[in-house]
């Protein structure tokens, strides 16, 4: 499964499919306009200031931050995912499709937030030197990034190896492994006749990694929290990891 997962470039394929969407449905607009809420009262950012929202998906928490009164851009390399946000574009939020670990403008983001495990996705760490590289180049002098990622103590500790449900006519089996500091999940469907297998790899990165990477590409580690309230970060008990860093 580790060859397939690096190989076929999992999430391109996976990102751009309905199944990824539905597998993830509990992840909702209420959840989203909850933390973005949480998220300004935490950073408190001046009103104007222009978020990059990297890896966006559909654009939920972009939505929400414009609504807030903030400029924002989101990137997502899917290009299902883009043409989906693209019907909320407005003169201070747009869309496009792009690949994190290439240029996404220099000294333009007074913010650039990248949400729930988008981040380690790739087979080495040469990849995430080139994603942070372009976060430093992208954010102004000052500004801030803020990376919400997998708690992996946590995820050690109650690794379910195995799930079966239904979502609507869909019938979901996936399993899960730990295999060479990555987590390996392989998601099989299975909707009336037709039957697909898709992966999703993402590598264990734990908060001194991340404290090491971004110090490495220039940007300072200023303070982690545990969960989508901002609650101080503890490895033992957070069910979130979310680091937030400074150029």
């Amino acid at each position: 499964m580790g060859e397939s997962c690096a190989k076929e470039n999992w999430f391109k394929k996976w990102f751009n499919t309905s199944y990824y969407h539905m597998l993830y449905h509990q992840r909702d607009n209420t959840e989203a306009q909850l933390f973005i809420t949480n998220l300004v009262k935490e950073l408190n950012p001046p009103k104007g200031s222009h978020f990059l929202d990297l890896a966006c998906g559909r654009g939920r928490h972009s939505l929400f931050l414009n609504q807030q009164g903030f400029e924002v851009t989101g990137m997502d390399l899917s290009e299902e995912s883009i043409n989906f946000a693209q019907q909320f574009t407005t003169d201070k939020l747009h869309f496009y499709s792009g690949d994190m670990r290439e240029s996404y403008g220099e000294n333009r983001f007074d913010f650039i937030i990248n949400l729930f495990t988008s981040f380690g996705y790739f087979e080495n760490n040469d990849d995430n030197r080139k994603v942070c590289r372009q976060i430093a180049k992208a954010l102004k002098p000052g500004a801030k990034v803020l990376i919400d990622f997998l708690n992996v103590s946590q995820l050690e500790q109650g690794l379910v190896p195995q799930d079966e449900f239904l979502i609507e006519d869909c019938h979901f089996a996936i399993e899960r492994k730990i295999v060479e500091g990555k987590v390996l999940k392989t998601i099989k469907v299975k909707q009336k006749e037709k039957e697909e297998v898709f992966y999703e790899c993402v590598q264990l990165l734990y908060e001194d990694d991340f404290k090491n990477l971004l110090e490495e590409c220039g940007l300072h580690y200023e303070q982690s929290f545990g969960d989508y309230t901002f609650e101080p970060y503890s490895a033992q008990k957070s069910k979130r990891l979310i680091i937030l860093a400074s150029k």
